[in-house]
């Protein structure tokens, strides 16, 4: 599947610009939502299709607008399956220089050069002054990104926000978080060199948010049978969810929340969680805001179950 020209074929299809209008209308009429989030928070949101995430998206623009931040940080996933250098880092067949040269291609945060990104809304302004890189954050080698896709409808809801609301478009950095946690020596030293980085580009001014799909699940996905004869696999997945934002934020177990991430709920997230561990620090706690498990086997033309969770997630400081 050709994730990224599917994702950019539903933002084009008739009657989709209305659609994400009216949610991004109804996310602003609601007071309610945003009122307990402090500065200090990251919303993580969906990158599901978007009728599941449309609406929990529009959430999080809202409050970005509404908050009135001047500039946000979006990070996105880097999906391993897409990237060659990814796989190799990984493969415990590949030799021990192999696995280094690619560890070194994908650890870090990535910010790609563009000035704009190109939305089926209208152009949308990207930070990427030279400032903001070092030896953590850096663009990103040559075809790294080319099939990326997981902020591509976040950056177009975020332009027709603009639109709808009749204020500037945000100046948005978006940053893909690659590997976080050393393959080999199970060291989480990127992730707290990201957190240090985030954290002095964290201003009043300045929002971060995040991506991730935190559950996957079914033959497609390589799941197991685990809870195939649970009632409700959306109860059971979000207990896995509860507990592991528990072993992330209060035990600080790094290891233990990255390999149930990986192993258990199969998250995309697994890498950008023990950066925002570091970013927030001792004391912060997370917040499941929302949660369904989307169905994906009409749109793969799989067996189900075939899901995908659609979270709304909040990490406070």
């Amino acid at each position: 599947m050709e994730w990224k020209a599917y994702y950019d074929n539903e933002l084009r299809q008739p009657g989709r610009r209305e659609l994400l209008s009216q949610w991004l209308q109804a996310a602003a009429a609601d007071a309610s939502f945003g009122s307990g989030l402090s500065q200090r928070t990251v919303l993580s949101f969906p990158h599901t299709a978007m009728e599941y995430s449309g609406p929990l998206q529009a959430r999080v623009v809202s409050w970005l607008y509404q908050r009135g931040f001047k500039r946000v940080i979006a990070l996105g996933v880097v999906h391993g399956s897409l990237s060659s250098p990814y796989r190799v880092a990984v493969d415990i067949h590949a030799s021990s220089a192999e696995r280094e040269a690619a560890i070194c291609d994908v650890s870090g945060g990535f910010i790609p050069a563009e000035e704009h990104a190109q939305t089926p809304f209208g152009k949308l302004e990207l930070e990427a002054s030279a400032a903001l890189y070092s030896g953590t954050i850096r663009t990103p080698s040559p075809r790294l990104l080319e099939r990326e896709f997981s902020l591509d409808t976040f950056l177009s809801v975020l332009r027709l926000a603009a639109d709808v609301y009749q204020r500037p478009p945000l100046r948005v950095i978006p940053m893909y978080v690659g590997m976080m946690r050393h393959p080999i020596t199970g060291s989480f030293e990127m992730a707290a060199a990201l957190g240090e980085e985030l954290n002095k580009l964290w201003d009043s001014e300045t929002a971060i948010v995040a991506t991730g799909d935190v559950v996957h699940y079914g033959d497609f996905y390589g799941a197991t049978d685990e809870g195939s004869k649970c009632e409700s696999l959306t109860c059971l997945f979000r207990e896995h969810l509860e507990h592991l934002l528990a072993t992330a934020f209060v035990d600080r177990d790094f290891s233990a929340a990255y390999q149930t991430s990986r192993d258990i709920m199969k998250s995309d997230q697994r890498e950008i969680l023990p950066a925002l561990m570091h970013l927030l620090g001792d004391g912060a706690r997370a917040e499941v805001m929302a949660f369904e498990l989307s169905d994906y086997a009409r749109i793969l033309e799989t067996p189900p179950p075939c899901l995908v969770a659609s979270a709304l997630i909040s990490y406070k400081a």
